[in-house]
């Protein structure tokens, strides 16, 4: 009996030959050469429309056309940047932890904590920029002040305002915020009868600063401050705490 067809001699050879050729066009495609050469021939395709745009708006050689048109991307992207962080609006959220051997369980009449202050403002805090001297900015438009019960004895006190229109710190860029100073804050309905020593101390105070509705950066002062509350003293209760306190940028 003859040989069968896949015993020829030139049949093996052929298929011998064409899984060598296939296995050696498998290295050369996918070898890392090969790859690279994609990469850079997919990228001269995005450039093409840039190297049109380049040439046509600068002339000259196409080399420095491009070199000319990435700085001037550069310039762009870095104005975006510096417009998106321009305060156009500035926002502050106040959360003060206060201790008192307190008379009730309940905290004070809300209704009665805050009220506009002398100056025509909720709560006033220093702010130094970049180049500039530190400067007082005042929060109105005070959201209604919530007050819970915290740990040991104390009260957390949180509430919120905004600088009003044509505030010294509106068309600054939030980047160039860098310290806090004092803040001055006045309590209504905290007096000699709301404790039992007649003491409140503010263990601590957090301002969170929101640039254009977003949180952008923090201060925070720990300063144990005890304020003795006498019958001539009464309501409201002028809180001052010093600073200066680091501005901490939110990510």
């Amino acid at each position: 009996m003859g040989n069968r067809w896949y015993q020829k001699a030139t049949v093996q050879t052929a298929v011998v030959g064409g899984v060598f050729l296939t296995i050696v066009t498998a290295i050369v495609e996918f070898s890392p050469k090969r790859r690279l050469e994609r990469q850079v021939a997919g990228l001269e395709a995005q450039l093409a429309p840039f190297r049109a745009v380049a040439v046509e708006r600068f002339g000259g050689n196409e080399q420095q056309a491009l070199a000319k048109l990435a700085a001037q991307l550069g310039e762009l992207q870095t104005q975006l940047q510096r417009e998106a962080g321009t305060i156009r609006r500035f926002d502050v959220a106040a959360v003060a932890n206060l201790t008192g051997d307190w008379k009730s369980t309940s905290p004070p009449d809300l209704s009665k904590l805050f009220r506009t202050g002398g100056r025509g403002s909720d709560i006033r805090a220093e702010l130094k920029t970049e180049d500039a001297d530190m400067r007082w900015v005042e929060f109105t438009d005070i959201t209604p002040p919530r007050m819970v019960a915290g740990e040991h004895n104390s009260w957390i006190l949180d509430y919120g305002g905004q600088v009003p229109a044509g505030s010294w710190l509106l068309g600054a860029n939030r980047n160039d915020l860098q310290t806090c100073g004092s803040v001055e804050m006045t309590f209504y309905g905290i007096d000699h009868n709301t404790t039992q020593d007649g003491v409140i101390t503010v263990n601590s105070l957090t301002l969170t600063f929101y640039v254009n509705g977003i949180p952008a950066c923090r201060c925070e002062y720990h300063p144990n401050f005890r304020a003795q509350l006498t019958g001539e003293q009464g309501s409201p209760v002028k809180i001052q705490l010093a600073g200066p306190v680091t501005v901490q940028p939110i990510p």
